[in-house]
């Protein structure tokens, strides 16, 4: 069966992936044959810029204690205790221990899942990690 991609023709956007395409379709949008099977999304995403199927950069995994390690020891200092800190605010305080405890649920994690990039990065903003050290984690 063959399996089609419909996107907008402005900006390439994906609407859907469709085995049967009525013509005409509406205006601003395209069909293009992408296989003879149904894609795995698993595996493949759509490109606007080529407006095709490109393969799915594997995702970035970490052992918790993999994880933690890329931390300085002061860092880590920090972190664990911040809970302390009396020179922050009551809702950094409330961040950065909702951050903890979602690694406290987490055997691997993963370098590109919003909560877990959110999270890193909120530590900078927060102050436990110097300007430039959540990119440095996260790479």
């Amino acid at each position: 069966m063959p399996y089609y991609a419909i996107y907008q023709t402005t900006s390439g956007a994906l609407v859907a992936i469709a085995s049967q395409v009525t013509e005409p379709l509406p205006a601003g949008l395209a069909a293009k044959f992408i296989g003879a099977e149904a894609p795995d999304t698993d595996a493949y995403q759509w490109d606007p810029s080529t407006l095709g199927l490109v393969s799915r950069a594997p995702p970035r995994l970490l052992a918790k204690h993999l994880f933690i390690a890329r931390f300085t020891d002061q860092e880590q200092r920090e972190l664990f205790g911040f809970s302390l800190d009396t020179t922050k605010t009551e809702l950094q305080r409330k961040r950065v221990a909702a951050f903890i405890w979602l690694l406290t649920f987490l055997d691997v994690i993963n370098l590109d899942a919003g909560n877990v990039m959110a999270g890193v990065n909120y530590l900078e903003t927060a102050g436990i990690l110097a300007a430039g050290r959540a990119a440095q984690i996260l790479s």
